[in-house]
């Protein structure tokens, strides 16, 4: 039997995130009878509409990834100086 999902215009996408979070959210998503599929499909049509609650969380996460880039710059000059 052929499978339906071979005719649909989509791709596969493939992830790793902690095991923590990835049960808690199971289990978010679980009461709200949602699949993980439905909501990362959602999250990124949103993120292509710029919608501007998901663009905040973009900034967001860019602001934290500089941040860390900061701290990590900080760090290797704190070691080059002892």
């Amino acid at each position: 039997m052929m499978r339906p999902d071979l005719f649909q215009d989509r791709k596969g996408i493939h992830s790793k995130i902690e095991k923590s979070i990835h049960a808690a959210l199971r289990g978010v998503l679980f009461r709200y009878h949602l699949s993980m599929q439905e909501v990362f499909e959602e999250c990124a049509r949103l993120i292509v509409d710029s919608d501007n609650r998901m663009l905040r969380v973009l900034d967001e996460l860019v602001k934290r990834k500089i941040e860390a880039q900061i701290e990590g710059v900080k760090n290797v000059g704190h070691l080059r100086q002892e």
